[in-house]
């Protein structure tokens, strides 16, 4: 959908069916852009929730069921202001929210653990984590432990546990969900792989990590966008705009898609001047002015982008370079065939008739009637030309 994959009009292969989904990349190409900052992006080992630029979020890029969009939210810590912790606004008795693909490997003997620590602020209040296989498409989940009895009690007070993922799956990824009640009163924080020897809650040890992020990130990315996007005109206030929704989004991909999707809506995107914007209400100018009986006349300028251009709306009919046999080769299929073109007359051009679009016979009407004029192949040029 942003020149990237075959949806909606995209470079790729238009014969492919559109099956896109938010975080899947295409299989022709995948936009990338400061790949520096996601160093967990292909290696997990935890997750902090503090998100790119530690005003909370994502550290690591989490999917959805089947690649579509997640359902988790990070939101400040109801014991701790200082902290972010995930959340599930959503009730969901599936899994919507899954880790990147984690190796599981043994470390002397060891087995390989998820730990955790995890808040309910009621009782049996429905927060479930488990795993996936990591070879296949996040779709179905085993629960591993789930706040529904005496596995994973909290009392109001964090807790620390574990699960142990089972030797037979190669790779694997964590899965996490709210399956009773919405709204905060299920929080889980500080996920990361570890090792150990059973699934449990007591006596698990689960140390805070340095989050990945960087403070400001979200305002260095916006302002590498304007320098690419709009020769670093983009204004002080878009670019908060635009940076607050980056942090809103969640991880780091999530939030340069956002960041480009607003971007391409702001008026310095649209224009090659200097934007002032002056913050206040447009006034409607008190109306149209009144009529003063002179003769009016206007230019009336139209950029078409797709396929009326010049060689559909204007097509070569009787030439004396075999134009028309020339436009029929680069056409092929879409050419339109002589017969059903509305000729006009011309003079001074390699073409004593022009065929109009069979479909514009107004318009072939106000060229007969000296009331209109084609220009074509104009573009506006940066060369002065004599």
């Amino acid at each position: 959908r942003f020149g990237l994959s075959s949806c909606l009009g995209g470079l790729a292969d238009s014969k492919r069916p559109c099956r896109e989904r938010p975080y899947l990349p295409s299989s022709d190409s995948v936009l990338e852009f400061n790949k520096i900052y996601n160093r967990l992006q292909n290696d997990f080992s935890f997750e902090t929730f503090e998100g790119p630029s530690l005003k909370g979020g994502l550290d690591n890029k989490w999917v959805g069921n089947s690649f579509f969009n997640h359902n988790g939210r990070s939101t400040i810590d109801p014991l701790d202001s200082n902290n972010h912790v995930l959340y599930f606004p959503v009730v969901s008795s599936e899994a919507r929210f899954f880790s990147p693909p984690i190796e599981n490997s043994s470390s002397k003997g060891n087995r390989v653990v998820v730990k955790f620590r995890y808040l309910a602020t009621g009782s049996n209040v429905g927060g479930c984590i488990g795993y996936v296989d990591g070879t296949g498409d996040p779709s179905t989940q085993t629960w591993a432990l789930c706040d529904n009895g005496n596995d994973m009690q909290s009392n109001g007070s964090w807790i620390s546990c574990q699960f142990v993922v089972p030797l037979q799956l190669g790779s694997f990824r964590i899965a996490i969900t709210d399956r009773r009640s919405p709204g905060k009163d299920a929080y889980f924080d500080d996920i990361q792989i570890g090792t150990g020897g059973t699934t449990t809650c007591t006596g698990v040890d689960v140390p805070k990590r340095d989050p990945p992020g960087e403070e400001g990130y979200s305002d260095a990315v916006v302002d590498s966008l304007s320098t690419l996007l709009t020769a670093g005109r983009l204004g002080s206030k878009a670019k908060s705009i635009i940076a607050d929704a980056f942090d809103r989004a969640g991880s780091a991909d999530d939030g340069l898609a956002i960041a480009q999707q607003l971007i391409v809506t702001t008026p310095e995107f649209h224009t090659t001047n200097v934007v002032e914007s002056t913050d206040q209400p447009r006034s409607d100018g008190g109306g149209f002015p009144q009529q003063t009986g002179k003769p009016y006349k206007a230019l009336v300028y139209m950029y078409f982008s797709g396929g009326c251009d010049s060689f559909n709306m204007l097509v070569p009919h009787t030439c004396s370079n075999d134009l028309y046999e020339h436009y029929l080769d680069v056409r092929q299929h879409v050419a339109i065939e002589r017969e059903r073109l509305l000729p006009i007359s011309a003079s001074g051009q390699v073409c004593s008739r022009f065929g109009v679009h069979p479909a514009l016979s107004t318009v072939k009407t106000l060229y007969d009637d000296e009331d209109l004029l084609f220009f074509c192949k104009y573009w506006r040029t940066s060369i002065s030309n004599d």
